[in-house]
Order: C-alpha cells, then structure tokens, then sequence
C-alpha cells in the first residue's frame, strides 16, 4: 500500500512553514508510529526536527517505513489554500515517483525528489548545561521588538534566563525570572551567548505554548515546543561568529 494520512489543516500548515524556512525540500521520513523530518539550511547554520505522532494525525496507515524527498512549494501549493476545518490527505504507494495531495476538492500529484539529491543531517548528539522554559508570546514580542538588529544575547544567570539586545532605539531586555534549571553538578550555571537575530527568528516562527530553552555557553542553543498533544518541534541555532 505505502502510505495514507489524513491531516488537520492548521497542523499540516505548520509544518510546512516551519520547513520552508529552513529549506526548500526535505526527507520526511514514515513509519507506523507517523512521520518524522530533520532539515537544516544550507549553510548547516540551524537543524530543525519535527515529529508528528500517528495520534495527532486523524487517520494514519504505513505498511513499511519509507522516506520521500518533498520540495516544500510543491506541498504548499496545497496548503496555502486551505481553511480552518479543513483537511489534507497525503497518499504514496509503494514505488512511486509521486506523493498525492487532497484537500477540499483539489487534487495535485507532486513529484518526488530522488533522495541522493537531498543532503542528509545526521542525529545531533548535543548536552546542554541549563535548561529554561519560557512563554512565546513574550519571546515572539522580544524579537520583534528587536526589528533590524543583527544579534542578540542569551543569558543565564542564577536562576533567571535573560535576552537581551542592542538597537538603534536603546537596549531591549526580557527576563524570565526563576525559570532556569542546570543539567550539570553546578547549582547556578552561567553562560553570555550571541545569537543571529535573523536565524533565530525563522527558526521559531511557528512557536507557540511554552518553549523550553536549552543551552550552553558558546555553543548550540534548541528551542523546543509541542506542535500538539504528543507532537513536537526542535529547533538548534549555532551561535554567531
């Protein structure tokens, strides 16, 4: 058979806004326990993981696993006309060049990359020293509240995470007070780390909820967030240079 999934609008939506600004394709990867993807820019700057568990998808088969090469535009095209309280069907038979999209009477088949073609991102075996969780809402207004600039800290300090940054305007600070926890033997790990505004900025466009935030100093900082109820994203940023 391959692969049938039926989808929610607003979930399918994220996922491809999330991988369109990273990449322009990527492997999405299938088994029965749903699908998974691992992409990164081109420049290998940040890795974005999304897992989509079989239990937020409303119906989901995989008679084997499978990976399929997807230029994200082509599923887009589709997802872009979409509507709350509609839904996606996504169908791959075994063998075929062509993965094929249903959603509110329109029908596209999209062709598949052939996977030699896309560069691969290994598993990233990374330890963080801290680790904070923080609301997006105060963190998506700090970024925007950033505007132009071209960098930002990250900072943590006792038991406070703290982002700051210098703009034309003056120096904007957020702190998230008593959110820190270490992950090492130290009772209040420190670390002072720069961060691309930028970068940063795609790679949490889709962020909602509450974000962990995981770091060391120097060293990749990951955001992470659940997408639904056992479905969640990562997103890992170098620091800048």
């Amino acid at each position: 058979m391959g692969v049938y999934l039926n989808i929610d609008c607003n979930l399918i939506k994220e996922v491809v806004k999330a991988v369109e600004n990273t990449n322009d394709d990527a492997v999405f990867v299938f088994d029965n326990s749903g699908f998974f993807i691992r992409v990164s820019d081109i420049y290998k700057y940040k890795v974005l993981e999304i897992k989509i568990s079989s239990d937020d998808i409303l119906e989901y088969e995989c008679s084997k696993p499978v990976e399929l090469g997807v230029v994200i535009n082509r599923l887009k095209d589709i997802t872009k006309t979409m509507r709350k309280g509609d839904f996606l069907i996504m169908k791959y038979e075994d063998d075929s060049d062509y993965l094929q999209l249903v959603s509110s009477g329109l029908k596209r088949s999209i062709k598949l990359i052939d996977l030699n073609h896309i560069s691969r991102i290994p598993n990233l075996d990374l330890h963080y020293k801290y680790r904070a969780i923080i609301d997006h809402k105060t963190f998506n207004s700090f970024i925007k509240a950033c505007g132009k600039a071209l960098s930002f800290k990250i900072i943590s300090k006792e038991k406070d995470l703290i982002m700051v940054c210098e703009t034309d305007e003056g120096l904007i600070e957020v702190p998230w007070a008593d959110t820190v926890k270490s992950l090492t033997d130290e009772d209040n790990y420190e670390s002072d780390t720069t961060f691309a505004l930028a970068e940063v900025a795609k790679a949490v466009s889709t962020s909602k909820g509450l974000v962990s935030v995981e770091g060391t100093q120097d060293k990749v900082v990951c955001f992470s967030w659940d997408l639904a109820n056992k479905s969640k994203i990562r997103a890992m940023i170098a620091p800048k240079v």
